[in-house]
């Protein structure tokens, strides 16, 4: 380059010009090879640079969105309680459990003041409805949005992958690459696609929690929450850990909260529905339905706290009405933690369940002429005859899935949400075992053997192969 500026250059005249116009050669010519500081020169075959940057502008901005949307969806993997960038409401479930919606690129908040509030628009739009209908579970949703300055730098992250990737693979690939432009062409590939990733990881990191500043009025607001994305790029594990480090989402809530709470909008002694119980899936849906109250991430997190809240006293537990009965209540519980808490067992105000306790009979005496004083203690709050309060079902239920071929990831996850996660929110043990049995009449060959060996150890699996 020195030679070049000393052959060119003349007097009084500046070097910059021709830098400038050699680095504008290196740019458009396919056949003019450099790195910016010399030595320049034309060879036979391509410049992959330029072929790169030409087929970056020959990309159309549906093309970009989809492999966006392929690499996002890619990035945070099948989850029963996310929802990634849905094209419009009617594609949010309308379900009572926490679900976070990862929002669609073209629905960004704004860089700018004068760009538009498509996240904003989306979201409310969203917690309103599902498709034409309005929605029901309303304090169920949470959202995760980027911001436009980031998506533009995703979508040109975007662009140079897939024109890097085009010159090694598909159709219109370039045959007979060798050495240096093979190699070339590999480690932009690869540089491009771990910028397509970082970029997706900067992009996603504003979490956005509704709120209803007047539970009067069906007005809603969204909170934003910046989250810290790792190394790993979880965008979604980074938004409900800062979701729950806000108490925009609670995994665990206090039995007096939930007390107090029962007692400004149920329990009210001054209104003339006045009543001294609801059932427990009545409550779980206004929880899930009503924004200004607590949101949960599951039913599981409500049902424990209804347990420590009857073993504490903070409020008592019954199985049903039972109007033959003198406390007016079967199977009830106060003062010590219940077996299980379904839908339609009643959670009973606190002084209730002391005037119950008092009226309810204490248990005979044994055959064996125990006192009642001599009986083990129950709990705080006595009253009550056995430690645990059963509610008369099955105390252990078996779900079996046969297969002849591979069980699919869907399925799998449609046990997990449908089937585990139930009976897990009532208070179950869960434990998931699956197995894979395989058959063949002529024996499997050995490579195949010691494949499934290998990779059975590597991830810690029980592996059966009988000998010989």
């Amino acid at each position: 380059l020195p030679g070049i500026n000393l052959g060119v250059t003349r007097p009084n005249d500046g070097v910059s010009a021709y830098r400038e116009a050699l680095e504008a050669m290196r740019g458009e010519l396919h056949y003019f090879y450099g790195d910016g500081a010399g030595p320049y020169w034309f060879h036979a075959e391509e410049n992959l640079n330029k072929v790169a940057a030409d087929r970056e502008g020959e990309l159309g901005a549906a093309e970009i969105t989809a492999h966006v949307l392929e690499r996002v969806r890619a990035a945070v993997g099948r989850r029963g309680d996310v929802v990634v960038c849905p094209e419009d409401s009617a594609a949010v479930p309308d379900e009572a459990a926490a679900r976070l919606v990862v929002l669609h690129p073209d629905h960004a908040l704004p860089s700018r003041t004068q760009e538009r509030d498509m996240a904003t628009e989306t979201a409310l739009e969203m917690l309103a409805r599902r498709g034409d209908a309005p929605r029901v579970h309303r304090n169920a949703l949470l959202f995760l949005a980027a911001r436009n300055d980031e998506l533009r730098q995703l979508r040109a992250s975007a662009r140079s992958w897939l024109a890097w990737r085009s010159i090694i693979e598909g159709e219109r690939r370039i045959t007979g690459l060798e050495g240096e432009r093979r190699r070339q062409a590999r480690e932009n590939v690869q540089r491009a696609s771990d910028e397509f990733d970082d970029a997706i990881a900067r992009a996603w990191r504003l979490a956005l929690a509704p709120r209803q500043p007047d539970p009067r009025q069906a007005s809603y607001q969204l909170h934003e929450l910046a989250t810290e994305v790792g190394l790993d790029g979880d965008i979604v594990g980074a938004a409900f850990e800062r979701l729950l480090e806000a108490e925009e989402l609670a995994e665990r809530v206090s039995p007096d909260h939930l007390a107090n709470l029962l007692a400004e909008w149920v329990w009210r002694k001054d209104q003339p529905d006045h009543t001294e119980d609801i059932p427990v899936g009545e409550l779980w849906a206004m929880l899930t339905a009503n924004v200004y109250l607590p949101r949960l991430r599951d039913r599981g997190v409500l049902a424990e706290c209804i347990r420590e809240g009857v073993a504490a006293g903070a409020f008592g537990l019954a199985a049903g009405v039972d109007d033959a009965s003198s406390s007016g209540y079967r199977g009830f519980a106060f003062g010590a933690p219940p077996a299980d808490v379904p839908d339609d067992a009643l959670v009973i105000e606190r002084e209730m369940a002391e005037l119950v306790r008092d009226e309810t009979p204490a248990p005979a005496p044994d055959a064996s002429g125990e006192e009642d004083g001599d009986a083990p203690d129950s709990g705080a709050g006595g009253g009550v005859s056995e430690p645990r309060t059963p509610f008369g079902g099955p105390t252990e239920v078996t779900v079996r899935v046969s297969r002849r071929a591979d069980i699919s990831l869907d399925e799998m996850s449609q046990l997990r949400e449908e089937i585990a996660r139930v009976l897990r929110d009532d208070g179950g043990d869960i434990a998931v075992e699956v197995t894979v049995r395989a058959s063949k009449g002529e024996g499997f060959t050995e490579s195949a053997l010691r494949a499934v060996r290998e990779n059975g150890a590597q991830l810690g699996f029980d592996i059966d192969i009988p000998e010989g």
